[in-house]
This record gives structure tokens, C-alpha cells and sequence, in this order.
């Protein structure tokens, strides 16, 4: 019984050096890019806005954030193909199927919506917010960037329901019959978490209450269409 301890404390410890190295690398190599990197992203979301650094130290907190979403992210796939590595020995074929199924599929939907996040949800809440300035815009670059990682990274979030939501009609966690008789309920408990994630204004809470919503309504049609399939 000890040595099967320790043989598994062996094994954890093996996974943990596979992902720590590649995770310290990916910040290395993300820090060293990160000035070329914001620069970009600010030039693709094209405000007419002065865009400035409020503090000396604001220029090198923002490549730390950025830097360190950017690990978050690409470090991902490592920390759950070690997890699933670590794991499998015990997995019954079907859920290690259904386990690798579920990864790539939230891979992509991640992917997807991260992209979203950065690339078109920023873009279109920050470019209309600016048109409601009364006065000439002076916006902090790390309150901009900080705005377009944490919309890619709830985008991302978001794109996850429409995975998890099958997945938990399927284990009998959630009824889907009893979420369409909520809907009202739904919209109320999405109107307050996008109130949460995004800055106190409508605009940027209506633009993540839209793909929130759908999400949800996707995850409920896809529920609804494995449960036709079985059936048939």
C-alpha cells in the first residue's frame, strides 16, 4: 500500500515538472512579446481616444497581465492533458471516450470564445462607449487592455455552457423541460452575472447578456436533440 503511494506522489510530481516548465516559458516568451503584443490590440480596436499610462509602473503592470492571461490560456491544454494522464489508468473506456470527447470540444469552444471576446466584443463595447463621450477621451492602457482580456476570458467562460449544460441533462443533474419553464428566471440570474463581470454601464452588459443567452439557449437545444436521438 506504501509503495503504491508513493509510486502515484512519483507520478504527480512527474506531471507537475511537465506543466510548470512549459508554463514558465510561455510567461518568459509572453512578457518579451507583450509590448508588441498591446500595441497591436490597440491598434486593431482603432479608438479615436488618447490612450496613456497614469503611472510610471503601469506600462510594466500591463505586460504582466496580459502576460499572465496569455499563460492562463495556452497553459490550459498542458494542465488538462496531465490531469487526464494522471487519471486514465483508473478510467473506464466509455468515460475516457466521453473525457477526451469533452476536452477538444471545450477547447474549442474556448478558443472560440476568446477570440470572440477580444476580437469583436471589445471592439464593438469599447468603440461604443467612446461615441458617448461629451468630453475629449483620455483612457488608461491598462483599463483598456484589462477590458479585452477579461472579455476574452469571460467569452470563453460563457462558450462553456453550451457543452455543460448537455453534459448535465445527460448525468440528470438539471432538467431541460423545467429550464424552459425558467427562462425568466435565467434571464434575471444572466442580466445580474453580466452585471458583475463587465463595467457598470448597459452597453457592455448588454453585448455579454446576448451571447450569454444564446449559449444557454444552444446548450438547451443540443440537450433537447441527444434526448430525440436517444429515443429514436
Amino acid at each position: 500500500m506504501e509503495q503504491t503511494i508513493a509510486e502515484h506522489m512519483m507520478e504527480l510530481k512527474k506531471q507537475f515538472v511537465w506543466i510548470i516548465i512549459p508554463i514558465v516559458s510561455i510567461f518568459i516568451v509572453a512578457f518579451a512579446m507583450s509590448p508588441l503584443i498591446i500595441k497591436s490590440l490597440i491598434e486593431y480596436i482603432a479608438l479615436e481616444a488618447n490612450v496613456v499610462t497614469l503611472t510610471p509602473f503601469e506600462g510594466i503592470n500591463t505586460s504582466i497581465m496580459i502576460s499572465g492571461v496569455i499563460t492562463l490560456v495556452l497553459s490550459i491544454p498542458f494542465i488538462l492533458y496531465s490531469l487526464y494522464r494522471f487519471s486514465k489508468p483508473a478510467l473506464s473506456k466509455n468515460v475516457d471516450t466521453l473525457i477526451v470527447k469533452n476536452i477538444l470540444t471545450i477547447m474549442l469552444l474556448a478558443v472560440f470564445g476568446m477570440c470572440f471576446g477580444i476580437f469583436i466584443f471589445s471592439k464593438m463595447v469599447l468603440n461604443t462607449l467612446l461615441n458617448y463621450n461629451i468630453a475629449n477621451p483620455m483612457w488608461s492602457i491598462n483599463s483598456i487592455i484589462k477590458f479585452v482580456m477579461v472579455s476574452g476570458l469571460a467569452m470563453a467562460l460563457v462558450m462553456q455552457t453550451i457543452i455543460v449544460i448537455p453534459t448535465l441533462n445527460k448525468m440528470g443533474m438539471i432538467n431541460i423541460m423545467k429550464m424552459k419553464e425558467s427562462r425568466w428566471i435565467i434571464v434575471i440570474f444572466i442580466l445580474i452575472l453580466s452585471a458583475m463581470v463587465t463595467p457598470p454601464d448597459v452597453v457592455s452588459q448588454v453585448f455579454m447578456f446576448i451571447p450569454f443567452y444564446g449559449s444557454i439557449e444552444l446548450g438547451m437545444l443540443l440537450s433537447k436533440r441527444k434526448e430525440e436521438i436517444k429515443k429514436c
